[in-house]
């Protein structure tokens, strides 16, 4: 059978693709352990899994079905904490991890180094544009995953981890008062997740950041309502220029 992007319509059937290639099921194992050694509920292999599914519909056809997979399933392999002083450097030691453990498999060179680098250039914190189709792809898979209702669980958790509380008790919204992400986590859409559509790769991509962030709005609407504080802006206006 030929695979296409258009094949791996659920999670089901991209598993069954890569159990059936001894390369991507050794690299999926590893990821697997190495993920869960950081009990990070949002960088877990179901993530790597979404990412790889979502990557393969934004390429559309123009990248190696086994390229995006296995840096897809790589590309959190080294997952530090946000806190610490080296997370900034995490996609640059994920690659490295990349191109050590794909060597013996049966990938060229070249697909390693493509893979290696689409792992090193997905990352926000890097502030680097992808020097490769596939490098987007991932990049903007990655991204997706923290929008929409995933993005909102993300940025709890997150925000737990840092001992953030969920939003300022008489200013949620930040209308009279500085943004502060590390000690509420709802500012975290105003400081970062509201810009992510913009700054997607691929069209594809855009649309559905845009189609996500809407939802995100929809469910500060109903939070504003619960809390006694409304949503004050206006809920057509997705992408917020507020920083």
């Amino acid at each position: 059978m030929t695979h296409t992007a258009a094949t791996f319509e659920t999670l089901s059937d991209l598993k069954e693709y890569i159990q059936a290639d001894e390369s991507l099921a050794a690299i999926r194992r590893f990821a697997k352990e190495k993920l869960g050694e950081t009990n990070d509920p949002g960088h877990d292999i179901s993530h790597c899994l979404r990412v790889a599914i979502f990557a393969l519909r934004f390429a559309e056809g123009n990248c190696n079905i086994r390229n995006v997979i296995a840096a897809a399933l790589l590309h959190d392999v080294i997952n530090l904490p946000k806190d610490d002083p080296n997370s900034k450097n995490a996609s640059q030691l994920s690659a490295q991890v990349t191109r050590d453990f794909l060597a013996p498999l049966e990938f060229s060179l070249d697909d390693i180094e493509d893979i290696a680098c689409a792992v090193r250039d997905h990352s926000y914190s890097r502030g680097a544009k992808p020097v490769s189709l596939l490098g987007e792809v991932i990049q903007d898979a990655d991204r997706i995953e923290a929008l929409g209702m995933l993005g909102i669980f993300r940025s709890i958790s997150v925000g737990t981890q840092l001992t953030a509380t969920f939003f300022h008790p008489h200013d949620p919204w930040a209308e009279n008062r500085e943004l502060d992400d590390k000690k509420y986590s709802i500012d975290h859409f105003f400081v970062k997740l509201s810009k992510l559509p913009e700054q997607m790769n691929t069209d594809m991509a855009k649309r559905l950041a845009y189609e996500r962030c809407a939802s995100m709005v929809w469910m500060f609407e109903h939070l504003g309502e619960e809390i006694g504080h409304s949503w004050p802006y206006d809920p057509h206006q997705i992408y917020l220029s507020k920083s």
